[in-house]
């Protein structure tokens, strides 16, 4: 789930939107090419550029594989709709980058989170590059070191994002780390959150602001819709 609140969100107006924007992995059939995810294969020996990202984002697209191959855990708590995905159907290949891209429609952002749901095998990130990263700025404190995180959930919630996102189309990347290198190597990950699109009643304007100030407030807070963005 990725947050993003406007400004007008944080005062004390009398309405606040969200909006819902899934990711997962899996987008198709398993045995396929998933529709929205890429892949760069590495090994990576230093920090990632904005040409590798952007490569990244260019590259072969990633791979479905079938639940219940090479070990993996099936499904995820939050998403049982999330499959894996891989740089090949033999869920074998070095470390790699992922890119997914999604759209924001918030135009004034203040605050922006990210929280996500994943099974990986072996690690994500490791001692170089962080194992998240939002628009080519990673984000940190992302890398795993327990094992076998391939049938172990893990997640990360809550991670401040804010001044990654803008309005418009951005990129979030996952590293995932096969120490292996020729070893099984792939990721199970979802962002969605299950609550449909609502309205968050807020704060009211205090009781004693002239009348003309209240109006005021309302017309601004209708302009300016403060959306949360939840992924």
């Amino acid at each position: 789930m990725l947050r993003i609140t406007s400004v007008l969100c944080l005062l004390a107006f009398p309405l606040c939107a969200q909006e819902l924007i899934p990711l997962r992995s899996g987008n198709g059939t398993a045995g396929g090419t998933d529709a929205n995810i890429t892949v760069l294969q590495g090994p990576f020996a230093a920090p990632f550029t904005v040409a590798e990202y952007a490569t990244a984002v260019a590259s072969m697209p990633a791979e479905i594989i079938p639940s219940g191959s090479f070990g993996w855990g099936p499904t995820l708590s939050n998403d049982p709709a999330a499959l894996w995905v891989s740089t090949a159907q033999a869920g074998t290949g070095p470390p790699s980058l992922y890119a997914m891209p999604f759209s924001v429609t918030t135009a004034v952002i203040t605050q922006a989170t990210i929280s996500i749901n994943m099974h990986v095998d072996d690690f994500l990130g490791d001692v170089i590059n962080w194992g998240i990263a939002v628009n080519a700025v990673p984000v940190p404190n992302t890398t795993t070191t327990a094992g076998a995180t391939w049938v172990n959930e893990i997640g990360f919630s809550n991670l401040d994002i804010t001044g990654f996102v803008a309005a418009g189309a951005n990129y979030l990347y996952l590293y995932v780390n096969n120490t292996g290198v020729t070893g099984a190597g792939g990721i199970q990950f979802s962002a969605s959150n299950p609550r449909k699109n609502q309205t968050v009643p807020s704060k009211k304007p205090p009781p004693n602001l002239p009348r003309s100030k209240v109006e005021t407030e309302y017309e601004r807070q209708n302009q300016h819709r403060s959306v949360t963005l939840l992924l």
